[in-house]
């Protein structure tokens, strides 16, 4: 899968890519959004040329932008990457409450890999039931009325 991580944290960015990696992911990270490909498009690039990540996993506090902004913008470009979660170690209420009304996981830092891990498997598992689903849809034949 591939993976893109977003945290201002030089260690959580370090941890999350050696682990994903480790487990056969593709990762890509940054530091902050504005750096981020994605975020400073007008639309989304993946959409012409280059597949979305599969699973985007971003810190909420970064210095430019938070997570909140980064999906939040994403979603309004028409970015097809479903699979999202946020993570933070300064988390309020408020940052729960709106990740909820988001559709958003949340991972409280520090958080246990493990967990983060079984998210992402379960993120895969997923995708590669509707990509079975798109395949099969795609080879069902047309029926057409006689006129």
């Amino acid at each position: 899968m591939k993976i893109l991580v977003l945290d201002d944290d030089p260690f959580v960015r370090s941890l999350l890519q050696g682990a994903l990696a480790r487990h056969g992911h593709d990762v890509v990270s940054y530091a902050r959004p504005g750096n981020c490909p994605l975020f400073t498009s007008s639309n989304c690039p993946c959409a012409m040329h280059d597949r979305c990540p599969d699973v985007v996993l971003t810190d909420v506090r970064m210095p430019g932008a938070d997570g909140f902004d980064f999906v939040e913008e994403q979603r309004r470009k028409g970015c097809r990457c479903r699979r999202v979660a946020l993570m933070s170690g300064a988390w309020t209420d408020a940052d729960l409450a709106r990740s909820k009304r988001m559709g958003l996981p949340f991972f409280a830092k520090p958080f246990h890999m493990e967990k983060v891990l079984n998210w992402i498997a379960s993120a895969d598992q997923d995708a590669k039931s509707n990509a079975l689903a798109e395949a099969a849809t795609a080879r069902e034949p047309v029926l057409q009325a006689n006129a």
